[in-house]
């Protein structure tokens, strides 16, 4: 691999791009997200597009799924809302051909002082977490993978650095995107509450 950094537009796209586009781009991208799910659709397929020839472009990073072809039917949008009456937008990305980190799912939370970015995303099973661990290697055979284990995590800013930090919330108990649902109202419902208390 010659040192070059592996990567995937699908890694890019979720954990990157519109992470940036709801915490640094907010007016747009919700004045783009009001307009229906077709709008966030398409914005989804240009932004992978272009995500790809950026990084393919780039030559000291190998992107795993650059052949890959995505049409706006392979972006899911659906909405809720919590019990306490929170917004909620999900979007749902085609299935990943790496597994790595990669999310399946975003979940954008419309909380009072400004929006909160869940992911669903790709878990390791604990025989890939002990060959991490054993070998020290990032770079994990697929085989090793469970592509049917998803964890959530949240993207945030960090107030003191100014920076994004990323946090991890457990497995998704249940069925993948329902079971990611409930975490999620489950973590909007407990911070409600440590804000009354």
């Amino acid at each position: 691999m010659d040192g070059k950094k592996e990567t995937s537009i699908a890694y890019y796209i979720s954990h990157i791009w519109l992470r940036g586009e709801v915490f640094n781009n907010w007016a747009e991208f919700n004045s783009d997200l009001s307009k229906g799910p077709k709008v966030m659709q398409e914005k989804l397929v240009n932004a992978w597009n272009n995500i790809r020839d950026k990084l393919v472009a780039n030559e000291q990073v190998i992107v795993k799924d650059r052949d890959r072809i995505v049409t706006p039917k392979d972006f899911k949008i659906s909405f809720g809302k919590t019990e306490s009456g929170c917004s909620i937008f999900y979007i749902s990305f085609p299935d990943s051909e790496v597994y790595r980190a990669e999310a399946k799912c975003v979940a954008i939370a419309f909380t009072p002082k400004m929006p909160k970015y869940f992911t669903m995303e790709y878990a390791y099973n604990e025989v890939m977490i002990k060959f991490i661990t054993e070998q020290k290697q990032e770079q994990v055979p697929e085989t090793m993978l469970d592509k049917n284990k998803f964890i959530v995590g949240e993207w945030y800013i960090n107030f003191e650095t100014k920076a994004f930090e990323h946090r991890n919330y457990g497995e998704v108990v249940g069925e993948g995107f329902i079971g990611f649902i409930y975490k999620i109202h489950q973590l909007l419902a407990s911070e409600q509450q440590n804000a009354k208390e």
